[in-house]
């Protein structure tokens, strides 16, 4: 089963029965909470009161995934990764499509990865659009790329045609290079 993402605008981060509703909507449909992965914005956190908080810790109580996206764009953002029960990391691409030319970039790109890691973290690097980005990801262990080097972003009525393509690409891709998924390191 793929992971359903659902992206946070903040309108229901105070809405304290929002994970109770969204486990039932899954359950409706036959998706375990665990597959379902919460993106909020850094910037979103920067409200981080005590309701936020109940209703993230909520959402991960009931297995679902939380994501902090755009991470180092925000304001106080490891007392945020101190506080925040997230999963997952996604590293701004302002940061991933910069590391090749900047060297500051790219030791805070591999000092991100390192740390959500150490923090038992998936770490997604956003706006990966070369092969050189992607290989030195490679390098410093990113678990995951996503960006326009993949696909630029699909119109929801051409997504179940977008998938079939990939995914037949994918399984030869997978099939040729031995690896499952050739863009995630080994």
């Amino acid at each position: 089963m793929q992971r359903i993402l659902v992206i946070d605008d903040d309108c229901d981060i105070g809405d304290l029965g929002f994970p109770d509703s969204l486990v039932s909507i899954a359950e409706k449909h036959g998706v375990s909470p665990q597959n379902i992965t919460i993106e909020i914005t850094e910037t979103g956190l920067i409200h981080e009161d005590s309701v936020a908080l109940d209703i993230l810790t909520r959402q991960r109580l009931k297995r679902m995934q939380l994501s902090i996206d755009d991470f180092g764009t925000g304001y106080a953002m490891m007392r945020q990764l101190k506080k925040i029960p997230a999963t997952e990391l996604k590293i701004d691409k302002s940061f991933v499509q910069e590391m090749t030319l900047n060297v500051r970039d790219r030791v805070m790109v591999q000092k991100t990865i390192e740390m959500g890691r150490d923090l038992t973290m998936h770490v997604i690097a956003e706006g990966v659009e070369t092969e050189e980005q992607l290989d030195i990801l490679r390098l410093f262990g990113c678990d995951s790329a996503q960006g326009y080097l993949f696909s630029r972003a699909v119109p929801a009525e051409e997504m179940v045609t977008w998938l079939r393509t990939y995914s037949t690409q994918l399984a030869h891709a997978s099939v040729q290079s031995g690896e499952l998924f050739p863009w995630q390191p080994q």
